[in-house]
């Protein structure tokens, strides 16, 4: 998938293409359990985001890879809450 968000971050295109790989796993695995794994797989490059030692207030590229990474979070959090659920 290509960085949608037009972010030139490098931090951020390295970690996003490895997220994409882990999402296209994710999407194709049918079982819960698996889902699961590969949530949790995708929640420690999340975290790497949110968690940046480079994150600039002032800058709108760190505002959007926030933004995008919580959104993420949450979607994880959501399929691994799931799991819990069946």
């Amino acid at each position: 998938m290509e960085n949608q968000a037009g972010i030139k971050c490098t931090r951020f295109r390295g970690i996003y293409q490895h997220m994409d790989d882990i999402k296209s796993n994710l999407n194709r695995a049918s079982q819960i359990n698996d889902k699961v794994k590969f949530a949790e797989e995708l929640s420690v490059e999340i975290e790497a985001l949110i968690n940046c030692a480079e994150y600039e207030e002032q800058s709108s590229e760190c505002s959007n890879c926030q933004a995008i990474s919580k959104l993420n979070k949450r979607t994880v959090d959501i399929i691994v809450k799931a799991k819990t659920l069946i």
